[in-house]
């Protein structure tokens, strides 16, 4: 027996406990901490350079309470589409792409999308630059990612788009 199949003998057998054989977390320590994080716990989101982080902290916000109270405040001109893909296409296996394209009113298919997600173990909303929002959600059974185009004004949603889930 050479070396090598030894190993992969080994390897699979149960001797090797399960505990070696999980991947955990491995906290990051940097070395030196940053000459300004001090400084910048009393900066308020806003205040400096990046005058629209405030901004996309409130839509965050807001698209995380969307998760409980199954709405979003919307601008009397409000404009957009459905959030329910009108069915998904597979691409590989255990994943697919939702296709979207629904007439449907997006204040009565919002809650059915979130109904749809069944249970919600976490929920991410990130603002992007171009009025861009990505958004990760972990349910019991799933994983999805996509993509919305939104516009918001004066604190209510003017514009929503589907782009992409996965």
């Amino acid at each position: 027996m050479k070396r090598r199949e030894f190993l992969a003998a080994l390897a699979s057998s149960a001797v090797v406990p399960r505990k070696a054989l999980s991947l955990g977390r491995y906290p990051v320590r940097l070395r030196k901490p940053s000459p300004y994080q001090s400084a910048l716990a009393h900066v308020d989101p806003g205040a400096d350079e990046f005058h629209f982080e405030k901004e996309a902290l409130e839509i965050e916000a807001r698209l995380r309470d969307m998760m409980t109270s199954r709405s979003l405040p919307l601008a009397p001109d409000f404009r957009g589409t459905s959030p329910l893909p009108l069915r998904y296409k597979p691409v590989a296996e255990a994943v697919a792409a939702a296709e979207f394209g629904s007439s449907a009113p997006f204040a009565a298919d919002l809650p059915k999308w979130i109904e749809s997600l069944g249970k919600v173990r976490r929920a991410g909303f990130f603002v992007l630059a171009g009025n861009i929002v990505r958004y990760e959600i972990k349910s019991e059974g799933a994983y999805r990612v996509g993509v919305w185009k939104q516009v918001w004004k004066d604190g209510r949603l003017a514009e929503f788009h589907p782009v992409s889930e996965t």
